[in-house]
């Protein structure tokens, strides 16, 4: 039992973690439907860590930017610091608070899943609404810039960081709101998700620093599970890196508004029984 729950720990949450469906929403639907599904801290430490690690490797480009070691990228690479810290830091803030209150962690399973249905029929609609009408007139970057674009600045990045904090909700996609924001401001589709990527990473890794405090706490440490988990995980996750980056500058992001309105429904249906 403990090997199925690490390997499906693992497979959804690197499957998720990066696409508009949110991960934690469907993790806390394993737990629904399966009462005894309750993988240790550390392999969940573990699938952090190597979806991290495959976001790190496909968009190397970009973090060894953010090193600043190469003269020509160094304002570029500034700027994009700038983007992603004023980006983080609400859902920082929020989510110490939240994590201090421990609301989160107090939910049933089934108050859970209620969450999960309504956060992706609420967040479904502003998806499609912003990928369908949000337009293409701001760039991420100098590299990215056409015609009379303009330079995505510091005040679209904290409206960003502002909408990133519905993320804490389950079943609301940090990854789903920074896209909707991100288009809604103007960001190309194929643009709006490597923002959503980047910003992924301090995320993720403060995520990762919460549970590794939590494994301290309650010394919950299995090492050969993490290592199974943290390497399913990172290859999955860099498979669906991929995957949707190709898709989304091809397709956009309706499938995924449409297969959470679908999720919604037939959650609250089933929950209604």
């Amino acid at each position: 039992m403990v090997i199925s729950q690490t390997f499906f720990t693992a497979f959804i949450q690197g499957l998720t973690e990066f696409l508009p469906v949110s991960s934690s929403g469907h993790l806390r639907l394993l737990a629904f439907f399966h009462e005894d599904f309750t993988p240790s801290v550390s392999v969940d430490i573990a699938v952090h860590v190597g979806t991290l690690f495959a976001l790190m490797l496909y968009f190397w480009r970009d973090f060894a930017r953010l090193t600043l070691l190469k003269r020509a990228d160094r304002d570029e690479g500034l700027r994009l610091w700038g983007l992603l810290v004023i980006g983080t830091l609400p859902v920082i803030l929020m989510g110490f608070v939240l994590h201090r209150t421990g609301f989160l962690h107090t939910l049933s399973a089934r108050d859970g899943a209620w969450i999960v249905a309504w956060g992706n029929l609420i967040f479904a609609l502003p998806l499609w609404l912003a990928d369908r009408f949000g337009g293409e007139r701001r760039t991420l970057t100098a590299q990215t810039a056409k015609g009379t674009s303009r330079r995505f600045g510091w005040g679209q990045a904290l409206l960003v960081g502002i909408a990133q904090v519905c993320a804490l909700v389950p079943g609301a996609s940090r990854s789903g709101v920074v896209m909707t924001a991100a288009r809604a401001l103007g960001l190309p589709r194929d643009q709006a998700a490597r923002f959503a990527m980047l910003l992924a990473a301090p995320a993720i890794a403060g995520a990762g620093l919460l549970e590794g405090l939590r494994v301290l706490e309650a010394g919950d440490v299995d090492l050969t599970m993490a290592a199974v988990a943290a390497v399913l995980s990172f290859l999955v996750a860099l498979i669906t890196i991929r995957v949707f980056m190709v898709w989304v500058a091809r397709i956009g992001f309706a499938p995924f508004a449409l297969y959470r309105l679908a999720l919604g429904v037939v959650l609250l249906w089933w929950l209604a029984l």
